[in-house]
Order: C-alpha cells, then sequence, then structure tokens
C-alpha cells in the first residue's frame, strides 16, 4: 500500500506522516534525494533540510548571495534576509524545478525506483531499510536479529508525505495509492513573495478533492487530527 499527502506550507503534514509512521509505514518523500544532495553541497543540516517548515524557510547566514562579501565583515553585518542569503527552502525549490525541466518525472522516477529496492526480495541474512538522509540501505543480519527485524526486511507499506504536483499525484494514482488533501487555518504562514508563489506551493491547488480520497481539515488538537488520519487509515478503499 501506498498513501500521499498534498498540503500547503504549516498545514500539518509533518505531524500527520509521523502519526502514519507509527502505524507502520515506510516514509519515503519525494524531496528526500534534493535534501540529501544539498546536505552534501551546501552543509544544510538535518534541522535544516528536514525539521518545521520555520527551518526551511531561515536564510542560512554561511550563503551570502553577494560574492565579495562572503566570509567578511561587511557580509556578517548584512541582514539576514532571503534578499541577501540562501535558504533550504529556496534551495530546494530551485534544484526541484530544473530537473523537473530536465525531466518532469525526475523526483518520481526516483520515488518508485527506491520503492522497487526495498520490496526486493532477499536471502535469510541480507536486508535493507530506508534512511532519509542516505536513501535506501542494506546489510547482513544473523537469524536472531532477522526474525525480529522482519517487517524491515520487506516493508509493505509506504507513506509519500509531500505531493505537490499534478504528475506527482497521477503516478501515484496509477499504481493504486490512495492520497488525501490536509488543510488548515495557519497553511501558508510563514511563506511570503517568490517562495509562497513558487510553482511547488501553488500547482496542488489545481488539483482538485475529488480526485483524492479524502479532505483532512486540521483545525484542532492533535489527538483530533490523528483520529482523522486513523479513520482514513482503517477505511476500506473500496467502499464509497
Amino acid at each position: 500500500m501506498i498513501i500521499y499527502i498534498l498540503g500547503e506550507a504549516h498545514a500539518g503534514k509533518s505531524e500527520a506522516a509521523k502519526h502514519i509512521v507509527k502505524t507502520g509505514f515506510i516514509e519515503i518523500a519525494l524531496s528526500d534525494p534534493m535534501k540529501r544532495a544539498l546536505m552534501s553541497w551546501y552543509g544544510f543540516t538535518e534541522e535544516q533540510l528536514w525539521g518545521p517548515s520555520e527551518a526551511r524557510n531561515a536564510p542560512d547566514d554561511r550563503l551570502c548571495r553577494h560574492p565579495d562579501m562572503e566570509g567578511s565583515e561587511e557580509g556578517q553585518s548584512l541582514e539576514l534576509s532571503p534578499e541577501n542569503f540562501l535558504s533550504p527552502r529556496e534551495a530546494l525549490q530551485t534544484l526541484g524545478e530544473a530537473m523537473r525541466q530536465a525531466y518532469s518525472r525526475t523526483w518520481v522516477r526516483i520515488l518508485f525506483r527506491d520503492i522497487a529496492k526495498l520490496r526486493q526480495e532477499f536471502g535469510l541474512g541480507s536486508f535493507c531499510w530506508y534512511d532519509r538522509t542516505r536513501g535506501v540501505q542494506y546489510g547482513e543480519l544473523n537469524r536472531m536479529v532477522y526474525e525480529a527485524l522482519k517487517t524491515r526486511v520487506k516493508p509493505k507499506h509506504f507513506l509519500v508525505p509531500d505531493v505537490r504536483y499534478r504528475n506527482e499525484h497521477e503516478s501515484l494514482r496509477r499504481v493504486g495509492a490512495r492520497g488525501f488533501r490536509i488543510v488548515s487555518p495557519t497553511q501558508g504562514e510563514g511563506l511570503t513573495g517568490k517562495l509562497a508563489e513558487h510553482r511547488s506551493e501553488v500547482e496542488q491547488r489545481s488539483i482538485p478533492d475529488s480526485e483524492l480520497d479524502a479532505v483532512i481539515v486540521n483545525d484542532g488538537t492533535l489527538e483530533e487530527l490523528y483520529a482523522k488520519i486513523d479513520a482514513f487509515l482503517e477505511k476500506d478503499p473500496t467502499s464509497p
């Protein structure tokens, strides 16, 4: 089974994902390969890339946009703003869109490749798992550990927490995935200017609710959100 989530910034996708993972799903995001690349290139931390929206939105004071000022006292005195310093979110948006321009299914292709690897059968003593900072990993186990970790040897349920484009949504529907949109009164907070209007933030709005399996309104407590998610997970996908 594959479940996927649509939702704007600050709608509650991360909290929804955390809860779904606790029910036995493997979280594997479309943006993970981008984040791994940017972690290597720019030295962004795991918190900056996979942490809360505020961390992704914050300009990084190491990445000055003015080459002649980078590392200088003058550069250190610049206002910490998107005009002067690169943020993880802008780097993600730029890289993601550049590769989509080269090949529109780049990130979907990587996602399906990694899921296929995780579904492979391995002989006794071999297994694979997913690490968001390193991708699909392989290892060897003795019989006792193998028996204890059977669910990780061949995971059956996957969560894609960050669908933003129509072709991602359509590709997942073609393989039988179920998806829901999460909406909240706080969605969109913290994003302004070109970050808020980037295609990765606005294209998902063109996907009508009728093409999804559910819309979950995140307007209460976390416990109420979790209860709505549980109801979605428990619903028979073949029922009306």
